[in-house]
């Protein structure tokens, strides 16, 4: 069974405009996050015909964590939203692991920035 995630469900993720890109950040030392994880992946799914995410996922260990955080980048736009994203993160996820969970963010966004500018 496939969720429903904004207008499409993952099934449709097999048409070619669905983008992977995925970040990763190391978490800060001394927390019980970085002793459990060390990471936190920030994984998203793009359109690429409009940039926006449909679809994110965060490596957090407690659910609601990353619904929330997901909720904070879902139909951003990949080439114009980071600041939007950042300054969304900045102000309302208030956790040790946010410097690392905005490093992810950009990581991933860079990488798809890279594959569009090389798509052209």
């Amino acid at each position: 069974m496939f969720r429903e995630v904004g207008y499409k469900t993952a099934e449709g993720w097999s048409e070619k405009q669905y983008v992977f890109a995925a970040g990763f950040a190391e978490l800060p030392k001394g927390t019980t996050a970085h002793e459990a994880y060390r990471i936190v992946a920030f994984v998203m799914v793009v359109d690429s015909r409009t940039d926006i995410i449909v679809d994110a996922e965060f490596s957090f260990a407690l659910p609601l964590t990353g619904e929330f955080v997901r909720s904070l980048v879902i139909g951003q736009n990949v080439m114009s939203g980071l600041e939007e994203i950042q300054d969304r993160v900045r102000t309302r996820f208030l956790a040790p692991a946010q410097g690392a969970l905005l490093q992810a963010v950009r990581s991933a966004f860079d990488r798809y920035r890279e594959w569009k500018v090389q798509k052209q």
